[in-house]
């Protein structure tokens, strides 16, 4: 790539981006959210949206300036010579097509395989991106996989067409540490086998750290810094740098605020269990355990971090808590009542005590609302004040500028619409949130900001909070206790600092092992 410039709109969203890489290299770009690292992955691809415009540079592959090609010569490039893996499975899967299919179907129009061959060798590369039980998988449609399981299909699909440049834009951060060490050793060992080139985007420095043998840092549409990891994380040289570098969570990481647990029990889960019921295969339904004899309790003012594989249960175990879901057994009981009995008005009232901060902020907000009516919204639901003065109070309160209240979700960062479905959730005055993954699709710098925000407000608004998260380095600096979950089951649980240190169970020492190593920096 030499001198590429693309602009949104007259915005500048590259100025002069220079990147080499070599085969069988893996060069990992960092940066802040709105530095440009998704717009030039696009532009590798031919996939720039149609209100971008390319200024100038190239992009030269296998000697050709990709950039000349057009959407007819790009077709024959994507998937077979170049492929991507985008960061978000819910918006790039077909939700009407099963999996399997969806992976087979990068083999056919390459002509690699058809008809049974490419069923037969999509499974194989669903198994290949560590996706359990990858038969009966192919089988199921997106709405049916974990969040992490969508994930794996796209790796797999990304690999179907033994691509020489392999393009992941935030490809793992969806995933556990230990199914993420699983697709990084797969993606590294294609790159010293086959000489496969990767250019990983990604907001974990740990993994830039581990894995590449170049690092490139982006600010403002501008490569800020580069060269191998070693120097530009252990001694980086520009401020963008240091402050990703300090910004960076680890393993090694304090509590971001004192905990304010007191001793009196708010939500007590006893013996939860929650099968589903799927589709028919003969005269039979395939049922699925999610969750098996969970229990556990949250105090007043404490955080409980959920954590575990993906597909371990978490998910399902917060929409059974803020009763999405009704439990097939076991009780859950929120200030002494049992959720299963609570019925009209009581249930209305306890809608109001619990809300669920979702790991995707662009999928829950109304993208025909501004960001005054969605905060606004759940204040007029429960007959609250709504008021221009209480919005912009709400709004201040979640450090989002006043002036972002007119606009719509697409027209904020992800930063921004995560503030703004904080604000929503904290409305109402509610006395538990759970929080599904709140920062995990979060550039580093903001996410940090979301995670000061969310123990602030716990601590000025007395909140318990259930953080799930498959970030352990995160829920460090977090969560009072920590319950370990695997296939449905609670394995351990006890405060953060005694299961860090010390864990008792293998899946938990599996799960710390798998974190990387993330440099730490004091800003500067």
């Amino acid at each position: 790539m030499r001198g590429l410039r693309v602009s949104y709109g007259g915005v500048p969203a590259l100025a002069g981006v220079d990147l080499t890489v070599a085969h069988g290299q893996t060069v990992a770009v960092v940066g802040e959210s709105g530095s440009g690292k998704t717009t030039l992955a696009r532009a590798v691809l031919g996939l720039l949206p149609a209100s971008a415009r390319v200024l100038g540079g190239s992009v030269g592959f296998g000697g050709r300036n990709l950039l000349d090609l057009g959407e007819r010569g790009m077709r024959a490039v994507r998937g077979r010579s170049i492929s991507l893996v985008p960061q978000d499975p819910t918006a790039a899967l077909n939700p009407v097509v099963p999996v399997g299919a969806q992976v087979a179907e990068v083999l056919r129009v390459h002509g690699l395989a058809s008809g049974r061959d490419a069923r037969r060798r999509a499974v194989e590369l669903l198994e290949v991106a560590g996706l359990p039980d990858a038969g009966a998988r192919a089988r199921q449609y997106p709405h049916e996989l974990s969040g992490g399981m969508r994930q794996r299909v796209l790796i797999a699909a990304a690999l179907a067409g033994g691509p020489e440049l392999i393009v992941a834009d935030e490809p793992t951060s969806a995933l556990d540490p230990t199914v993420q060490r699983q697709v990084l050793d797969h993606l590294t060992e294609l790159t010293r086998s086959s000489g496969t080139a990767l250019v990983l985007i990604t907001h974990d420095l740990g993994i830039a750290a581990e894995r590449a043998e170049h690092v490139v840092v982006m600010a403002g549409g501008s490569v800020v810094e580069e060269g191998p990891p070693a120097r530009v994380l252990d001694a980086p040289d520009h401020p963008v740098t240091r402050q990703l570098v300090a910004d960076a969570p680890s393993l090694h990481s304090t509590r971001l605020r004192p905990s304010a647990a007191t001793d009196e029990v708010l939500l007590d889960v006893r013996g939860l269990t929650k099968v589903f019921t799927g589709s028919r295969f003969g005269a039979r339904r395939r049922r699925t355990t999610a969750v098996e004899d969970v229990a556990f309790t949250v105090a007043r003012g404490e955080t409980l971090a959920l954590v575990g594989e993906s597909g371990a249960g978490k998910s399902t175990v917060a929409r059974l808590l803020v009763r999405l879901e009704d439990a097939t057994a076991g009780r859950v009981l929120f200030d002494g009542a049992d959720l299963a009995a609570l019925r009209g008005a009581e249930l209305r009232r306890f809608r109001r005590r619990v809300q669920l901060v979702f790991q995707d902020p662009f999928t829950c907000l109304d993208p025909r609302y501004t960001a005054f009516d969605l905060i606004a919204e759940p204040l007029r639901a429960f007959g609250l004040d709504a008021s221009r003065a209480r919005v912009h109070e709400l709004a201040e309160q979640v450090a989002l500028p006043v002036d972002l209240l007119a606009r719509r979700p697409g027209e904020l960062s992800g930063g921004q619409c995560q503030r703004v479905a904080i604000a929503r959730a904290v409305a109402p005055g509610p006395d538990l949130l759970v929080c599904d993954e709140p920062a995990s699709s979060l550039d580093i710098s903001v996410q940090a900001q979301v995670l000061r925000l969310l123990v602030d407000l716990q601590a000025s608004l007395g909140l318990s909070i259930v953080f799930i998260s498959h970030d352990l380095a995160v829920v460090r600096q977090v969560a009072d206790r920590v319950a370990v979950l695997q296939g449905g089951r609670v394995v351990e649980t006890g405060p953060t600092d005694q299961v860090f240190a010390a864990p008792r169970h293998p899946h938990t020492r599996a799960l710390l092992s798998a974190v990387p190593h993330t440099p730490r920096r004091e800003p500067a």
